[in-house]
C-alpha cells in the first residue's frame, strides 16, 4: 500500500528563459518581449526599453500657403502614426503681381521715365523703365528750350565747331559711342549723311558770323533770364538768327518791388526808407525823397516811409525822424 501527501513549500518557482519579441513597437512605445514558463503555461512579459520605432514620413502634402513675401510649407503624416512633419519648402515664394502701373512722370528728352506697380497680394511696390515715354527736344534757334541741348553739338562743349566733326568721325569709325547728337539729320541712324549735314551747317554758320561781323547781328525777341531783384533790374537775353550768338543785356524797368514786414523787406532785407539801396539810412535818401516828392524822381515802394500808400512831405518828415532819433 502507498501514502501520497503534499511536501509543503516543495513548489518549484517559474523558469522564464525563452523571451520572443511579440513585434509590436510603434512610433510612440516601447515593443514587449514574452516568454513561456519552461515548466508550465505561465508567461511573463517586459518592455525592452529603446525599442521604440522612428517616425516615417514619406508623403508630403503642399499647405499651399506660399506668398510672395515667405516660401511655402508641406506636411506628411507618419506612416505608422497620427503625428504629422511641417517643413518649409525651400524656394517656393510666389511671384509678385504687379499691376495698375503709373507713371512716375520723370521722363526727359534723352531718357524714358519710369513708372511704378503694386504687388496685388502684399502690397509692395516696383518702380520700371516706361519704354516709349523719351520726350525728345523742343528746338528753338538750335537749343532745345527744355533742357538746353544744342543741336550739333556732338562733342558737348557747347558749340559747334570742327571738334564736333571729328566726334562724328571717331563714332562712324566705331572709335566711340554713337550719341544722339550725331543724328544731324534727324533720321535715327548716324551715318556719313550726318557728317555731311554737320559739316554743311558749320559752314553755314561761319559764313553767318562773317557777315554778322560786318552788317551787325539780327538778334531775336528778347526773353528775361528771370533774375530781377528788389534792388536792381534783371537782365534778358536774345539769339542772333543768323550766326546763333546770344546777347544778354539789362531788362530796364523789371526790378521787383520791396516786400515789407515790420519794416524789414523779407526778400533782401532793405529797411523802410532806404530808398537809394545801400543799407542805410541817412541824409542822401532824404535828398532822393524830396525828389520823388516834387515829381523829379521816380518813385519806389521804400519811399512810403509811414505806410499810408502815398508818398508826400509826411514821409520825408518820418525819415527826418528815424535818421536823428538814432
Amino acid at each position: 500500500a502507498t501514502d501520497t501527501r503534499t511536501a509543503a513549500g516543495s513548489k518549484l518557482g517559474h523558469s522564464f528563459t525563452n523571451y520572443v519579441s511579440d513585434n509590436n513597437a510603434t512610433c510612440t512605445s516601447d515593443c514587449t518581449m514574452t516568454a513561456k514558463c519552461d515548466n508550465c503555461d505561465a508567461t511573463d512579459m517586459k518592455i525592452v526599453a529603446g525599442s521604440k520605432l522612428s517616425h516615417s514620413f514619406t508623403s508630403y502634402v503642399s499647405d499651399n500657403n506660399a506668398t510672395c513675401t515667405s516660401d511655402g510649407t508641406e506636411t506628411a503624416k507618419c506612416d505608422n502614426c497620427e503625428a504629422t512633419d511641417t517643413h518649409t519648402v525651400a524656394g517656393s515664394k510666389l511671384s509678385h503681381s504687379f499691376a495698375n502701373y503709373v507713371s512716375n512722370n520723370d521722363a526727359t528728352c534723352i531718357a524714358d521715365g519710369t513708372k511704378t506697380g503694386t504687388c496685388e497680394v502684399c502690397g509692395e511696390s516696383v518702380t520700371v523703365a516706361d519704354p516709349g515715354t523719351k520726350k525728345g527736344h523742343d528746338f528753338e534757334n538750335g537749343a532745345c528750350k527744355v533742357c538746353g541741348f544744342k543741336m550739333d553739338d556732338v562733342n558737348g562743349d557747347d558749340s559747334v565747331n570742327l571738334g564736333d566733326v571729328t566726334a562724328v568721325v571717331d563714332m562712324l569709325l566705331g572709335r566711340s559711342e554713337v550719341t544722339e547728337a550725331a543724328d544731324a539729320n534727324g533720321d535715327n541712324i548716324v551715318d556719313i549723311s550726318d557728317l555731311t549735314v554737320i559739316i554743311d551747317r558749320l559752314l553755314a554758320k561761319n559764313n553767318a558770323a562773317d557777315y554778322c561781323a560786318k552788317h551787325g547781328h539780327q538778334y531775336s525777341e528778347y526773353v528775361s533770364n528771370n533774375d530781377a531783384t528788389c534792388k536792381a533790374d534783371g537782365t534778358k537775353t536774345a539769339i542772333c538768327e543768323r550766326c546763333g550768338k546770344e546777347n544778354t543785356i539789362t531788362d530796364r524797368g523789371s526790378m521787383k518791388e520791396h516786400e515789407y514786414e515790420n519794416g524789414v523787406c523779407k526778400n533782401c532785407g532793405s529797411r523802410l526808407g532806404d530808398i537809394n539801396g545801400d543799407d542805410v539810412l541817412d541824409i542822401n535818401d532824404v535828398n532822393i525823397l524830396i525828389g520823388m516828392v516834387f515829381g523829379s524822381i521816380e518813385m519806389n515802394n521804400a519811399a512810403d516811409v509811414n505806410g499810408d500808400n502815398v508818398v508826400d512831405y509826411k514821409d520825408v518828415q518820418d525819415l527826418l525822424d528815424i535818421i536823428f532819433g538814432e
